[in-house]
């Protein structure tokens, strides 16, 4: 066991000089004598100073004029029209309730004009027949039809000057009386009339 002890210690004094030695002999890494490799490209120009006579915007690009688009510009490429499916067109409603409603909307409009022909015969009966066209429209046939209202030359038409109100007593000849009022506020038409015929039918508007 001691002369293994004796024999590493010999190595390791023979063998440790000869490292030192050896290591003393690399060059450190700024005695290399490889040159460094060079710049990227652009890295090695001098950079200009920014300064008055520098500091100037480039042109702006050059625009072709007018009519020297280039051919390979050009579309000239015909597109084949495309067809579309018409649209088929399709009524809201039949022409029957149309007329209907047609009727209606008359004799609703005849309220404004009214005021201005309150002794009007055709005016009532317009709006005299909306009860009638109504029933029609809803399928409401069973009622016995009013007979047909015209005015007497006797009556007289009470006004109200202030309001320019429209009143009606007993005014009517034959079996039909009209009692009520139509009055305009703005442009709206407030009204109330009652037709009261034969047998007790009454119309009221």
């Amino acid at each position: 066991m001691k002369l293994f002890k004796s024999a590493v210690l010999l190595l390791t004094i023979f063998i440790t000089p000869a490292l030192f030695a050896q290591q003393s002999e690399m060059p450190y890494w700024s005695e290399d004598p490889m040159a460094p490799p060079p710049p990227p490209p652009g890295f090695a120009e001098p950079v200009d100073e920014v300064g008055p006579e520098n500091d100037y915007m480039p042109a702006p690009p050059m625009l072709p004029s007018p009519g020297t688009t280039p051919p390979s510009a050009q579309f000239r490429q015909k597109f084949a029209p495309v067809n579309m499916p018409q649209a088929k067109k399709m009524q809201a409603i039949s022409r029957d309730l149309y007329l209907k409603l047609k009727k209606v909307m008359r004799s609703i409009g005849t309220f404004r004009a009214v005021v201005d022909k309150p002794e009007s015969g055709p005016h009532l009966r317009r709006i005299q027949m909306l009860v009638e066209y109504s029933t029609n429209l809803l399928g409401l046939a069973d009622f016995p039809p009013m007979s047909r209202f015209s005015p007497s030359y006797s009556d007289k038409v009470l006004r109200d000057r202030s309001y320019g109100a429209v009143e009606y007593r007993h005014f009517g000849d034959f079996d039909q009386r009209l009692n009520g009022w139509i009055k305009p506020i703005k442009t709206a038409v407030y009204l109330d009339l009652n037709f009261t015929g034969r047998g007790r039918r009454r119309t009221h508007i």
